[in-house]
């Protein structure tokens, strides 16, 4: 749903009383006004959670030994295809619903209406392919490729907890009525048609956020800081456990959308994602393909509250790289091994 809320518009009670009580109040607006200036609270949340991105990615991308300026400049092509892709996706499937006010609501983004695995295809499309041809020096050509993705991998969970909330501004991007102490209110011109006597829904934009904060992020750093992953499989890890969480929410949600097979778009796209990426996660893990060879002892920035020791990269057994000595001529050609691997091990 798109919605936009007056300012000082409180939203209706209806419903039980109790349940009122005891929920996640809507807020009163979803604009901020300074002088002639109205800032979309939604428009806001999204861009705090693509700078955190960027900044999260760039440092990773250099912990992993890229270029973090190249790390940048890449970030910013790869948000502004996925904004385009993400509101293209979202529009097609509703053309007449969006441009019933004017076709210039095509461009309202500030209403809300951003499909996430629309925006995740035309970004990754963008910054990929930017990080292929951008081959780093001696280290083969797919290793730009392979970094910026795993450096994306913690990055992208970090944008979404926060850009989450926007949807909480709008009163959209929740689930089936519910009654439990941390269900939402929802105003009665955000409510579905066949739910407007209920006044409190699952908060599944909380869900959502929690899911990234708690579970995606946490689970992909201890994983990453505990084995020798492959190199390019974090960023496949992310869509494992992203991918999951999605498609269970799917379950609960009320907003519009296409069904395929009795199932949401949105959650066979999860479903079809989540088994693709641990299939292939799983294949580069025992085909044995090369990591990172970093220092395992620095630290490493993963999200703004959450950092860990080593976590950034994928290492060596830090007790053999610092024990056994090594012949200068064979550490050459070992490096020129690792580096330089076919285009398939990415």
């Amino acid at each position: 749903m798109a919605n936009e809320l007056p300012i000082g518009a409180l939203p209706s009670s209806g419903g039980s009383v109790a349940a009122m009580l005891a929920s996640i109040p809507s807020p009163s607006s979803n604009t901020l006004s300074i002088g002639p200036l109205t800032i979309h609270y939604y428009g806001l949340l999204i861009g705090i959670g693509v700078l955190v991105a960027i900044w999260i990615t760039m440092r990773r991308f250099d912990r992993l030994g890229g270029d973090p300026a190249l790390a940048e400049s890449v970030s910013i092509w790869a948000v502004v295809a996925g904004l385009l892709g993400a509101r293209a996706a979202y529009v097609i499937p509703r053309w007449s619903e969006v441009t019933a006010g004017g076709i210039w609501h095509v461009l309202a983004i500030w209403r809300g209406g951003l499909a996430f695995f629309g925006g995740l295809t035309a970004g990754a499309i963008v910054g990929l392919g930017l990080m292929l041809v951008r081959r780093a020096p001696g280290k083969g050509r797919w290793w730009n490729f392979a970094a910026f993705a795993d450096a994306a991998a913690i990055g992208l969970p970090a944008a979404q907890a926060i850009g989450r909330w926007g949807n909480y501004m709008n009163q959209e991007l929740f689930g089936t009525p519910s009654n439990l102490p941390w269900a939402v209110q929802i105003a009665p011109q955000f409510r579905p048609a066949q739910y407007l006597d209920s006044a409190t829904f699952h908060p599944a934009f909380l869900y959502e956020s929690l899911w990234n904060v708690l579970i995606v992020i946490p689970v992909l750093l201890f994983i990453e800081k505990r084995f020798k992953i492959a190199r390019g499989n974090m960023i496949l890890g992310y869509l494992v456990f992203y991918g999951t969480g999605r498609f269970l929410l799917e379950f609960i949600r009320t907003d519009q959308a296409t069904y395929v097979f009795g199932f949401r778009a949105n959650q066979l796209v999860a479903a079809i994602v989540v088994v693709l990426a641990l299939a292939i996660f799983l294949f580069r893990q025992v085909k044995g393909s090369p990591g990172y060879e970093i220092d395992v002892t620095s630290t490493s920035v993963a999200a703004p509250a959450l950092s860990a020791s080593g976590s950034a990269g994928f290492h060596e057994d830090s007790e053999n790289a610092t024990t056994l000595p090594v012949d200068p001529s064979s550490a050459n050609d070992d490096a020129t091994s690792a580096s330089d691997g076919p285009p398939g091990d990415g």
